[in-house]
């Protein structure tokens, strides 16, 4: 891409204020956004573990058995794995057509049918790979180990996860998206700047064409240590005034220098560490129950499967709040660096319009389904914020 950044930026774009998407008609139709997508999520979240628990208590596992044996062996473990993942892929695929199909209605998605079909061919996919890796390491280890598998599983699979988030940048957002070297001009000016006064070092800043998917904006600051990356989607850049996307990327310069990736993995791994040994707790009874041979024995990959969703189930208001928590404190170091409470309110509006958020989510509904504050409140605070340190 040659062409100038400045063409991109929303110079003459007025500042907004909540109250533009606060009253009863504006709300209405993220209201309705909202509800069928959550319904979604709900039947999504439930979808899982219920097909998974009734195709494990009709005996599918024994006429799989028939194909992949009864013993431990990488081609055994990695092809029942397989097998589960494709299965669940395609009967769960119809929630994967409504939930596009939602999208399209609201005028998010701008892939064709086509387009979508291959994205999702691509990520299941990269989760027979990525996944069948996670698998093999734990089977491995529980093989070798049945007793203290758990403590080796989470030595693997966290150093696993520090390799995935170093090569995501290289590997794995290109394959969905194009990213390319963000153009010269005076928003990358903005954006170099105001990495350098914040402290962090990087590779590169980066365009990515998310509008080749859907015109939700987004930006991030991606991978760690030589892979880091600044990214801004071409839905953000050409829709936003520059002053507000330096505000939402301190935001996300501000992770990057709260070293929240690392914190991230190291914050998943506890999680990891504390759901492998709970499911280790219920390995013996599944065993001698269902007269598995061991519980390395392939067979057991259906109650590993149904475990871990219990687990994520367990664990995802904790999670949740773990994360509510560092985007918060992001929040707060963008104010800092920039105190500017009409250009932080504006930039969290535009972007709440853009992607058609519900601004009065329930208490319930925040524990367990936002990893991220409501709009509203993060407006709150950043104003409250930017108001005591220019009152200074």
């Amino acid at each position: 891409m040659t062409e100038d950044a400045d063409e991109f930026q929303g110079k003459d774009i007025p500042l907004m204020k909540l109250a533009d998407f606060e009253g009863d008609e504006a709300q209405q139709k993220a209201k309705e956004y909202h509800d069928k997508s959550l319904k979604i999520q709900l039947i999504s979240f439930f979808a899982d573990p219920i097909l998974i628990l009734v195709l494990w208590l009709i005996g599918l596992p024994e006429i799989l058995a028939n194909i992949t044996g009864t013993k431990y062996s990488i081609f055994s473990v990695t092809l029942m794995f397989a097998i589960i993942t494709v299965g669940m892929w395609i009967l769960t695929f119809p929630l994967g057509i409504a939930g596009n199909s939602l999208e399209r209605r609201y005028g998010f998605s701008t892939q064709t049918w086509k387009g979508w079909f291959f994205d999702q061919v691509k990520g299941l996919l990269l989760q027979l790979i990525l996944m069948g890796i996670v698998i093999n390491l734990i089977y491995f280890a529980i093989d070798r180990n049945p007793e203290l598998w758990w403590f080796y599983s989470f030595i693997g699979v966290f150093i696993f996860l520090a390799f995935i988030q170093f090569i995501a940048p290289y590997v794995i957002i290109p394959l969905f998206m194009k990213m390319e070297s963000f153009p010269e001009g005076e928003l990358r000016t903005r954006i170099e700047n105001l990495a350098q006064t914040m402290g962090i070092k990087y590779k590169d800043i980066y365009l990515l064409k998310m509008s080749q998917q859907t015109t939700k904006a987004n930006a991030m600051v991606t991978g760690f240590g030589s892979s880091i990356r600044i990214v801004l989607g071409d839905t953000l850049v050409s829709n936003f005034r520059p002053d507000e996307i330096e505000i939402v990327m301190a935001h996300e310069i501000a992770h990057q220098k709260h070293k929240d990736v690392y914190k991230g993995i190291l914050f998943l791994a506890a999680v990891l560490l504390v759901s492998f040994y709970l499911i280790d707790l219920g390995f013996d009874p599944i065993v001698q129950q269902f007269g598995y041979n061991g519980k390395s024995d392939p067979r057991t990959l259906f109650y590993f499967y149904f475990a871990l969703d219990l687990m994520t189930a367990l664990f995802r208001p904790i999670n949740n709040f773990y994360s509510r928590n560092r985007e918060k404190a992001a929040d707060i170091a963008a104010i800092r660096q920039i105190p500017n409470a009409d250009t932080y309110e504006s930039a969290f509006t535009r972007l709440a319009i853009q992607n058609l958020a519900y601004l009065y989510p329930s208490k319930l509904e925040v524990i367990f389904n936002y990893n991220h504050p409501p709009i509203k409140e993060r407006i709150k605070y950043g104003k409250e914020l930017a108001d005591k340190i220019n009152s200074q």
